[in-house]
């Protein structure tokens, strides 16, 4: 399996560089194709120098109209006819002026740089290279036109070919190489990456368990200091989650709202009881003293690390949509999302729940009360999902 991967990354390798490759190699024909007709001495090979300039050309446009396209079969074929087209140009420049210089050049140059650039097993450049000293020996008039020392030639083209295996078995192995420590270095980094998500994980399970210890300590003292808040808080944390739900938010934000629902109250404890437990309606004076609570509550958690942000919503959740809110006089999405969450979850279990000087509003005038108020006390968005859910929506 890890063999057939390397094989497939290999050749999408070797696709990248042919395609690199390919303009120069363009260019440098059509050069040679040229210099072809201008020089007598090599007018007669300027059909293999034209062989070459055609493919590339034809390659070249194939991959820019899109015919060359990424699969397994087509690239093969692409790469093998890339091949095959180089290392025949380069037998055939030598097989057909091997009394010059040139010739001998461009047959050393193709092979290195073929080689170099295309890696594969040693087994295919052996077919590569046994089929190309064929065609050199029997199928150009390279052995008519050598006039002396034909054996040292055939031996130093041999040992030429020998040198160029070599190199890609070496370049093979080390691309193996490669492949094997990259791949160990991934699983490796997978392997770590998962040890810091479960660390992470564990220490934001922490941290979320002693959130919910030290709001169940504030939520208990409230209740204790507070006789009205004892169910409040509770109900006002769970229709909250509801229309979290509703909004698509994820557990993490859930949970956090749902643990300032149950504390959003918490400031109240720097208020006399007595004015908190008054039976009937406050005055004027008395309900500055009561609007403090948002503050309050603000600043006794705002130093706990696990309560940062249950703080900013504590102080805000009496903001009003319209901007005549408090403490801040905050508007529209100025106010924190999870704070009007809060503050509507509030007011409908306020108008629902017995009051010392009051009854419990029905279902259906607690909805219009929401529904008068949407857009200067509560956002309208909310409000619209919020009537939506279980607990609001008539029988």
């Amino acid at each position: 399996m890890e063999t057939e991967r390397f094989e497939q990354s290999l050749r999408d390798d070797n696709e990248e560089r042919l395609m690199r490759l390919l303009p120069f190699i363009l260019g440098a024909s059509f050069l040679m194709l040229l210099v072809s007709f201008w020089i007598d001495d090599l007018l007669e090979v300027k059909w293999i120098n034209g062989f070459l300039f055609t493919y590339c050309l034809i390659a070249f446009l194939g991959i820019q109209l899109g015919v060359v396209e990424r699969e397994e079969k087509r690239i093969r074929l692409f790469q093998n006819m890339t091949v095959c087209c180089l290392l025949i140009w380069g037998t055939l420049m030598m097989g057909y002026k091997p009394e010059s210089v040139i010739s001998y050049f461009d047959f050393v140059i193709v092979f290195v740089v073929t080689g170099a650039v295309i890696q594969m097993k040693w087994q295919y450049w052996l077919i590569y290279f046994v089929v190309d000293f064929c065609g050199l020996i029997f199928m150009t008039p390279f052995l008519k036109r050598v006039d002396e020392n034909i054996i040292v030639i055939l031996v130093s083209v041999s040992i030429f070919y020998a040198m160029i295996l070599y190199m890609n078995y070496l370049f093979y192995n080390q691309s193996m190489s490669n492949y094997r420590i990259n791949c160990k270095l991934y699983e490796h980094q997978q392997e770590l990456e998962k040890k810091v998500n479960e660390k992470t994980e564990a220490l934001l399970n922490s941290e979320r368990s002693m959130v919910k210890e030290v709001a169940l300590l504030l939520a208990t003292v409230l209740e204790y200091y507070d006789e009205y808040t004892k169910g409040h808080s509770e109900s006002v944390a769970l229709i909250a989650v509801s229309l979290a739900k509703a909004l698509g938010f994820d557990l993490a934000r859930q949970n956090e709202i749902y643990w300032a629902g149950l504390i959003h109250d918490i400031g109240k404890i720097h208020i006399n009881k007595e004015l908190l437990n008054k039976p009937a309606r406050l005055n004027r004076e008395e309900y500055e003293i009561i609007k403090g609570h948002t503050n309050h509550g603000y600043e006794m958690t705002k130093n706990a690390e696990t309560l940062k942000e249950i703080a900013i919503i504590i102080k805000h959740h009496h903001e009003k949509f319209d901007g005549t809110g408090y403490p801040n006089g905050l508007k529209g999405d100025e106010i924190p999302l999870a704070s009007q969450i809060i503050a509507i979850a509030d007011a409908w279990d306020v108008m629902r729940s017995d009051r010392t000087y009051r009854r419990a509003l029905t279902l259906e005038n607690a909805r219009l009360e929401l529904i008068k108020n949407s857009g200067t006390q509560f956002s309208p968005q909310l409000v619209a999902v919020f009537l939506d859910l279980e607990c609001a929506r008539p029988d």
